[in-house]
């Protein structure tokens, strides 16, 4: 390890964590990581938002991972950053010409946050049809334009105030570019071709949106226009995406087409590649056209469902049971595993066939698509005063059962109005592809779907993919040329599904109560949506 040696850097900064790899730069092998915690909070009583983070801590636990890997001691060549879809706000301090973290140190409007639901229905009462639909049909909250909004709807009206907004990952980016002194060319805010912003996130739209719809004032600033990081000099580059998109292209396969790419985690997001660039999917966000290259030729389609991984985690926080488990020290998913089968064993039936009457449908914190609801919410219908482990083993699985009912439902809208879209496999990776139980259900439930997954360093591939953005910047290519010389199928496996939803006529009668389910998991959703109808109608004419 010296000076001479040439590396590339990836970092993924997830919902509570960042995580630096520092690969090789000729032959892309891994050779060292680290990871800091970066929390995020929330309070619900806040009148700005209520979900943030705070830029000095996620920069701060960056600097110790670098610190931690002894990144001066290489010749380093890029660097690619991943974070989430938040949003970071700074005050220009019109002295020096520093970014002070706006209005304190809470300015990191965090992706989970839903404060904007006035500015969404501002911004698809303003907006045409035709740029919704880019968005699978209106804005929700989660995304950087309500955030935006948000924002100069509350605090830009002081003109004596000059503001640069960006997205987490451009600003984070930037930030290590100007301490490093790393070129940071790659990061300039572009126009994309088609003048939308890719997942509705801060930057890349027309000027004709930022002037004419959101009506930009003169102090507030997307981006880096007006910052001068005086390192185009460098031969280092820095470049930055969305977390997801990063961990897609670390485990896509060049067959883009016929691939649905999951990346299920904290939230589940799905991306889909195709030459295709102006179909439109009900439901479905994109076609975005500069993310797999700049030249227009690809586009990408993204979906998702939020908090699913968080699910599991209410679960485990809020039962009885699962709460006493897990004061003994002992691993719950193992325990919940035992249950199962011993439940099984003693009635002689599938798990799902005794908990039948149990139905659960969990959009805590809305839905992304294909609704894009944010006023959804979860329900239960098979609530008993119930508070053994038998109860918490029946919920658990009614929750593995919603999450792949949703992926089927994304699957069959990716599938759906003439898309185009014949999707052969799922390409999976996140925490939640370590779940063996939900991944044989998905795979039961889209009729035998072929599933694949890292076979090591699951929780790595984001920085594995931001480490190929930040080398595909470095070397003036494109990323879709980057995955196409790397083999994917060399690092995946294919998934076995569990032996026991195979076994005989047992397998006939799961398949069709799940089926049935998801039917009824589809009829929840829209008598959720009649309910909120019914309320509002109510209210507006008692007004």
């Amino acid at each position: 390890m010296n000076e001479c040696q040439h590396v590339g850097i990836g970092i993924d900064i997830g919902s509570s964590s960042a995580r630096v790899g520092i690969y090789d730069y000729y032959n892309d092998v891994l050779l060292a990581m680290a990871q800091e915690p970066v929390p995020y909070y929330h309070d619900s009583s806040k009148k700005s938002w209520k979900f943030w983070q705070k830029s000095t801590e996620i920069i701060k636990a960056l600097q110790n991972c670098f610190q931690e890997l002894k990144i001066t001691q290489y010749n380093v060549r890029s660097c690619g950053v991943s974070a989430t879809c938040s949003l970071a706000i700074f005050q220009k301090d019109l002295t020096n010409g520093n970014l002070i973290p706006y209005p304190n140190e809470d300015n990191v409007i965090f992706w989970m946050d839903s404060s904007a639901v006035d500015e969404c229905e501002w911004l698809n009462e303003k907006c045409s049809q035709q740029l919704l639909d880019y968005l699978g049909g209106k804005f929700i909250p989660e995304m950087g334009i309500p955030k935006l909004k948000y924002f100069l709807n509350e605090h830009s009206h002081n003109q004596e105030k000059q503001f640069h907004i960006f997205d987490l990952h451009q600003y984070i980016a930037y930030e290590l570019g100007r301490l490093y002194r790393w070129n940071t060319d790659e990061l300039s805010a572009r126009e994309n071709i088609n003048g939308i912003g890719n997942d509705g996130e801060a930057s890349g739209w027309s000027s004709s949106f930022y002037n004419d719809i959101m009506k930009l004032p003169s102090n507030v600033t997307i981006g880096l226009t007006g910052l001068n990081s005086n390192n185009s000099s460098s031969t280092t580059t820095v470049c930055s995406c969305i977390d997801s998109y990063a961990s897609w292209f670390a485990v896509s396969s060049p067959n883009l087409e016929a691939s649905l790419f999951m990346i299920a985690g904290t939230s589940t997001c799905y991306m889909y590649g195709s030459p295709v660039t102006t179909t439109k999917i009900p439901g479905v966000w994109g076609p975005f056209d500069t993310i797999l290259e700049t030249n227009g030729n690809y586009s990408v389609y993204t979906a998702g469902q939020s908090c699913t991984g968080k699910l599991i985690e209410h679960l485990f926080k809020s039962h009885p049971a699962a709460r006493k488990i897990q004061r003994s020290g002992e691993d719950i998913y193992e325990v919940l595993e035992n249950s199962i089968q011993d439940i099984e064993k003693k009635n002689r039936k599938s798990i799902h066939i005794l908990a039948k009457h149990m139905f659960f449908y969990g959009d805590y914190e809305g839905n992304r698509t294909p609704f894009a609801d944010s006023q959804m919410r979860g329900s239960f219908i098979g609530e008993s005063t119930d508070t053994s482990i038998l109860n918490l083993t029946y919920k658990y699985v009614s929750m593995l059962e919603f999450l792949s009912f949703q992926t089927k439902l994304i699957i069959d809208t990716f599938q759906g109005q003439n898309s185009g879209a014949r999707i052969e496999e799922l390409r999976v990776s996140g925490s939640q592809a370590k779940n063996g139980r939900l991944l044989s259900l998905i795979s039961l439930v889209n009729d035998g779907i072929k599933i694949k997954r890292p076979n090591e360093n699951i929780d790595l591939m984001g920085v594995m993919g931001a480490y190929m953005l930040g080398k595909s910047a470095n070397e003036k290519k494109q990323i879709i040329d980057i995955i196409r010389e790397r083999d994917a199928n060399a690092d995946s496996e294919e998934f076995e599904p569990f032996g026991t939803y195979q076994l005989g006529n047992d397998c006939i009668l799961l398949k069709r109560l799940l089926s049935v389910k998801y039917r009824i998991h589809l009829d929840m959703a829209k008598q959720q949506q009649q309910y909120h109808r019914l309320v509002d109608e109510a209210l507006n004419v008692t007004n």
